[in-house]
């Protein structure tokens, strides 16, 4: 126990945030996590923040100790969401660098914590499952969006169709990208259902989208945007049939 308060002691000056930390259940898990992120170069400020998403989790999912039960995933965005709107954390602002990073380092970082104490559905850690499989060189956090992103059924019906039909490994992962890039940039809302459109609009989309990017990958962004968007539409049964505006090159990859 002595060399657990110390961690926190080296943290936390004041008397009752200490006092927070140190009284919260699975302290010993906590600050196992916390050790291993400081072995792996974190600085102190950082694994405050840590700190503080693991006490703010304990708390929200009302863990305790020697307690056998898995947390659901929903509960975790939930909280990560919670965790987000209400931080009040400078540094955590400094490091933004997307709207939803705060939300992508909580949750990944909290994936990572409750997985290590086994508290995770091991359906998420199964090498076996199609995500784990897809994205096996990047790290759990990373792969974890892919779970947690709305349309999940739709968009791995539609990769498990295109494996069975011969897509290469790597164009499978580019398709799951691009099914995110896809979801945001028509501000798919997973509360209802996906609306039908044309081919023209999704062309249309792709366009709009590939003014969005800079760089030299614009002409190669639009197109796979174009194919992912054209794939997984027609896929799902929610392509409307229409008189194409444009050439059927600017419509099929060749």
């Amino acid at each position: 126990m002595a060399e657990f308060i110390t961690m926190y002691k080296r943290l936390f000056i004041t008397a009752s945030k200490l006092k927070l930390h140190l009284d919260a259940p699975l302290l010993r898990e906590r600050e196992c996590f916390l050790s291993r992120k400081e072995q792996g170069g974190n600085t102190l400020d950082r694994l405050r923040v840590l700190a503080s998403y693991l006490l703010f989790a304990t708390r929200s999912l009302r863990l305790k100790d020697e307690q056998d039960v898995y947390i659901d995933i929903g509960s975790l965005i939930e909280i990560s969401h919670a965790y987000r709107n209400r931080s009040k954390s400078r540094r955590l602002k400094e490091d933004v660098v997307t709207i939803d990073y705060r939300f992508n380092d909580v949750i990944s970082n909290l994936f990572e914590w409750l997985s290590s104490i086994n508290r995770i559905n091991p359906l998420f850690l199964d090498p076996k499952a199609f995500f784990n499989r897809l994205m096996s060189d990047a790290k759990m956090g990373c792969r974890l969006i892919y779970y947690v992103a709305p349309f999940y059924k739709e968009r791995l019906e539609h990769l498990n169709d295109l494996e069975k039909k011969g897509m290469s490994c790597r164009t499978l992962r580019e398709y799951a990208v691009f099914h995110l890039h896809i979801i945001k940039h028509l501000n798919l809302n997973p509360l209802s259902d996906i609306k039908h459109y044309t081919v023209n609009e999704l062309v249309f989309a792709a366009r709009q989208y590939s003014r969005l990017q800079n760089g030299n990958t614009i002409r190669v962004r639009y197109m796979k945007f174009r194919a992912v968007s054209i794939s997984w539409f027609s896929f799902l049964g929610f392509l409307k049939t229409e008189k194409n505006e444009y050439a059927e090159s600017e419509i099929v990859d060749k």
